[in-house]
């Protein structure tokens, strides 16, 4: 071999880098975006777009609800929501790219591409069968077919020799 298999292995190993390049990439700036937007005694809770550049948003600051109107020139307060009214809580972001549910993606992305030569080859197998059914199927037709064209020809003689012998007769 002229250096197939050392030049995939290469490519393989470059993609598995640039992979968690990316990955590292993306958690970094999003902490730091996180980090920016942290703060000690304000969070939001819940925000909506309702219009282009119109949203409603509910905060908490330092444990007071408020629910606000933001647009591109203003932000006002709609109004304070007593807390016994309504039972909210604020969530904590989940962290989407954790290691181990990364690193299963890419476990399950491989047995997947294992499998798949596997899976071709049995779709194959189960077409090849469908096409001998109807091959089957479609000579069963034509030999009935046949018969019955056989039967036609023979009612078709037994006529014509009862007319014969009619006309004989006559």
């Amino acid at each position: 071999m002229d250096g197939g298999f050392g030049q995939t292995a290469l490519l393989i190993f470059i993609m598995v880098a640039i992979l968690f390049g990316a990955y590292y990439a993306t958690k970094f700036l999003a902490n730091r975006g996180k980090r920016m937007t942290r703060s000690k005694y304000i969070k939001v809770i819940d925000q909506i777009a309702v219009a282009n550049d119109k949203q409603i948003a509910l905060i908490d600051v330092d444990g007071e609800k408020i629910l606000i109107g933001i647009t591109s020139q203003n932000i006002n307060m709609i109004s304070k929501i007593n807390s016994d009214r309504i039972d909210v809580e604020v969530a904590q972001e989940k962290d989407d790219f954790s290691r181990p549910a990364f690193f299963s993606k890419i476990g399950d992305f491989i047995k997947k591409t294992r499998q798949s030569p596997y899976e071709l080859q049995k779709a194959r197998q189960e077409e090849r069968k469908k096409r001998q059914a109807n091959k089957r199927a479609s000579k069963n037709e034509d030999e009935s077919f046949d018969k019955i064209l056989k039967s036609i020809d023979e009612r078709k003689k037994q006529f014509d020799s009862y007319r014969k012998d009619e006309n004989d007769e006559n």
